[in-house]
């Protein structure tokens, strides 16, 4: 019977041994919770605060303040030295001097070219 003892003590060790394990693992898995919870809220923070920027920078637009006035960043926006005319848009095909009336896109009712 000694035999039996020495195992069942061995496998006793084995069990705390795999208990402490878990325990450190969960642990670990709380920390990294608590981690990514903090990651998303701060996320959810900086979203916010982009989309207080965007409604300042529509509300800005729609009284007709110039976009570098509002826009926290103005360095990166490359200055128009035309005297205030309308950006160009890249890839815009309508013009106002078209020979199909001008202001519509080309391309007939909906735009596409050819149906």
């Amino acid at each position: 019977m000694a035999g039996g003892k020495e195992v069942g003590g061995t496998q006793l060790k084995r069990v705390e041994y795999l208990e402490a394990e878990l325990g450190h693992l969960n642990d670990r898995m709380e920390n990294e919770g608590h981690q990514i919870q903090q990651q998303a809220d701060s996320i959810a923070s900086m979203q916010m605060k982009m989309d207080q920027k965007f409604e300042e920078v529509l509300r800005a637009l729609s009284r007709g303040r110039s976009f570098r006035q509002t826009c926290v960043f103005h360095d990166d926006i490359p200055k128009n030295n035309s005297g205030g005319s309308k950006p160009v848009v890249s890839g815009s095909s309508y013009s106002s001097g078209s020979s199909d009336g001008g202001g519509r896109p080309p391309g007939g009712k909906y735009g596409g070219g050819t149906n």
